[in-house]
């Protein structure tokens, strides 16, 4: 890897000071649905909400966004009628269907480049790493093992992924808080660096009181998004590289 840039000094700032660094995982660390596309999955979804019943506002019954779709799929729910336990038994179907989905599409998950090399070498330099994720830790760990992907060495209990309760999901900080949680004395908000891709991880870092750095995968639509959600333009990385030589941090 190249030396440092100064384009990227305030991100190097964060990471150097971080003891605890956390990942989104669809992004930083692959492309989950580089194959089967999310508009697809999300088109499918609701096709099985409707063949299950669900009465959806036109609003989500044109969404094709899945994440999004969960999470909001509960309350448009309950602005239609349904009853509590159509509720919660519709929000659970989705929730399976969605990781299931997941599981399929990580198969063929394209890997960021770079990914495995920078997350090794934040380990190799002392930072604890975690996942924190929308996508279902299922999927995640079945990613983590697939053979030909190697991702630092990240274990299955490292993996924070996608709370059965839609209203839990980023932006809310619980994962990034639970993350932290687990870490005990280790897990000071204050000494943590999350790295996302989408406005929900912006609001969800600064719910949590953690440092954030934008990963835009070069692409000037999400870095839009994410400067549009508040992040930090001068923490912003197009992709690992922008880095440099990891072992400058210390």
């Amino acid at each position: 890897m190249a030396a440092l840039s100064v384009q990227h000094g305030a991100a190097a700032r964060m990471l150097s000071a971080a003891s605890v660094v956390l990942l989104d995982f669809d992004g930083p660390i692959c492309s989950v649905f580089a194959s089967l596309t999310a508009v697809g999955v999300a088109e499918d979804l609701r096709g099985r909400l409707a063949r299950a019943g669900a009465d959806l506002p036109p609003d989500l019954a044109g969404m094709d966004d899945p994440h999004l779709l969960l999470r909001r799929l509960p309350g448009a729910l309950l602005s239609r009628g349904a009853s509590d336990g159509e509720i919660r038994l519709l929000t659970r179907q989705f929730h399976d269907w969605l990781s299931g989905a997941e599981r399929m599409a990580v198969k063929s998950a394209r890997a960021t480049p770079g990914a495995s090399e920078a997350i090794s070498g934040l380990i190799a330099l002392g930072k604890t790493v975690r996942i924190v994720s929308n996508n279902a830790a299922a999927a995640i760990v079945d990613y983590l093992c697939r053979d030909g992907v190697k991702v630092g060495a990240i274990q299955a209990e490292q993996v924070f992924g996608r709370p059965d309760d839609p209203h839990l999901m980023k932006p809310n900080p619980h994962l990034l808080l639970e993350a932290l949680k687990s870490l005990g004395p280790l897990g000071d908000a204050g000494h943590c660096v999350f790295i996302g891709d989408a406005p929900s991880d912006v609001s969800a870092a600064a719910e949590a009181g953690v440092k954030f750095i934008g990963f835009t995968g070069g692409a000037e639509a999400r870095q839009k998004r994410l400067l549009d959600a508040g992040a930090d333009p001068e923490a912003l990385i197009q992709g690992w590289s922008d880095l440099g030589d990891l072992s400058l941090l210390v």
